[in-house]
């Protein structure tokens, strides 16, 4: 479908395809359309590019592009950083986290977004592993993506977040950043930001009989993950 072309060749009609209405907020949309036709043939030919055109040229909106979201039809606005503080994020991985609850603390914190919402957080802080230096190592504490939104709306955002807070890391001049992941997952999002595997913790439990402590968390063998920032 050409939509520089004067005339619908399914209606007869002046050729038209624009929008009704857009509601930023739900990611939603309506389209106007001189028939039917023209509707279905948007939705199943229209590349990103097409739809990028489409919304800056009817509404000065910026789109990366159109998904299907079961029956609707939902807009992907691409990922973008924003500020984050620190009980923005403790909720956030609280509500969202699959295995860990939020950190005691932190040195600092990146969120990021599509459209108005908040998809994942990276909270940074001091080593746990008293083996690392604080002044010269930092660990990614807490990488967490909601995995409920459709992954159109998440696509890249974990490989992002390990990526700036690597260059913030060294930004504030540390030497190395590190993370761990379960064995059970791939770590696709750290290699695709530039970190290695590094080690095979053994894993285990944090309770003693001279330190009673409950593990919130899995006790399963650990890959630790790593950036060097001195290069």
């Amino acid at each position: 479908m050409n939509l520089d072309d004067e005339t619908c060749p399914w209606c007869g009609e002046p050729l038209l395809l624009g929008l009704t209405e857009v509601w930023p907020e739900e990611s939603a949309f309506l389209l106007d359309s001189c028939c039917e036709r023209v509707e279905q043939e948007a939705l199943f030919s229209f590349s990103r590019e097409d739809w990028r055109d489409l919304f800056w040229n009817s509404a000065g909106l910026r789109v990366r592009s159109v998904f299907r979201d079961s029956d609707v039809l939902r807009l992907d606005f691409g990922l973008r950083f924003v500020d984050v503080d620190f009980p923005t994020c403790e909720v956030f991985v609280e509500e969202h986290h699959r295995h860990h609850r939020p950190p005691a603390g932190w040195r600092w914190g990146h969120g990021i977004a599509n459209g108005h919402d908040l998809v994942g957080v990276a909270m940074v802080g001091s080593p746990v592993s008293h083996a690392f230096h604080p002044h010269r190592v930092v660990e990614v504490t807490r990488l967490c993506i909601d995995h409920g939104l459709a992954p159109e709306i998440t696509r890249d955002a974990a490989s992002m977040l390990y990526a700036t807070a690597a260059r913030e890391a060294r930004r504030r001049g540390f030497q190395h950043i590190i993370t761990y992941t379960l064995v059970s997952e791939l770590g696709t999002s750290l290699k695709a930001a530039g970190w290695v595997p590094e080690h095979l913790t053994r894993g285990g439990s944090w309770n003693r009989p001279s330190r009673p402590r409950r593990d919130a968390a899995p006790t399963c063998p650990k890959v630790r993950w790593g950036r060097s920032l001195s290069s």
